[in-house]
């Protein structure tokens, strides 16, 4: 039903916009294909350093591991905003490739700076914090949050960095970026998970998402 909806408001977007006559519903179906081979590998990589660790670790150490991501992910809507926003700006950015990739650099350094810096107020509270809102039998949870908080930084950028390549054009390399980031991160945990133990996946996570990075 709600794709049936969306795609009726989409037809009778279309329609009732000038312009876009060359538009075809065939046109937004390969367009949302592409769209969706990029998010649907995007939304798994963030669950899956929890599901690695599901198979290799115990429940409490899962527990323990999944609470010190909650902690530093809630800087993961600063990411998601700043990708929003930069989306339609590099869509209709009109200047030649160099001008537009030193922009697109600017934009990144700005991004990760603010980031880091949500990312390391979380890092400060998360002693007091942790304890104060799950109670003392995760305090543990606190070291976690410095294994995983390189890996909330990266993902975000990753985002962002999606999003300037969604913004060039079709969203296939978009696509490929994700999905490598994805295969990538998924053998190393698995590599890094029993010797490391809950904390394995942590730098897995990093790696794979900065293979990423390549396309």
């Amino acid at each position: 039903m709600p794709l049936l909806f969306a795609y009726a408001s989409g037809r009778r977007a279309m329609l009732e916009t000038t312009g876009t006559a060359a538009v075809t519903a065939g046109d937004l179906l390969r367009f949302g294909l592409k769209q969706a081979s990029s998010a649907v590998p995007q939304s798994l990589a963030g669950s899956l350093d929890r599901i690695v660790l599901s198979q290799v670790g115990n429940p409490a150490a899962l527990g323990q591991y999944a609470v010190a991501q909650s902690v530093v992910g809630a800087a993961a809507p600063l990411g998601t905003a700043i990708a929003s926003v930069l989306f339609p700006r590099m869509s209709a950015f009109q200047g030649d490739h160099g001008e537009r990739r030193r922009v697109e650099l600017r934009m990144l350094y700005l991004s990760a700076v603010s980031m880091v810096c949500a990312v390391l107020l979380l890092l400060v509270i998360s002693p007091w914090a942790i304890p104060l809102v799950f109670g003392g039998a995760f305090a543990p949870a606190v070291e976690l949050t410095t294994w995983v908080a390189p890996g909330a930084v990266a993902q975000s950028l990753l985002l962002i960095t999606t999003a300037f390549l969604r913004g060039r054009g079709p969203p296939g390399r978009a696509s490929w970026a994700n999905l490598l980031s994805l295969a990538a991160g998924a053998r190393r945990m698995v590599l890094l998970a029993p010797p490391l133990g809950v904390r394995g996946p942590a730098p897995g996570r990093v790696s794979g998402t900065c293979a990423g990075f390549g396309p």
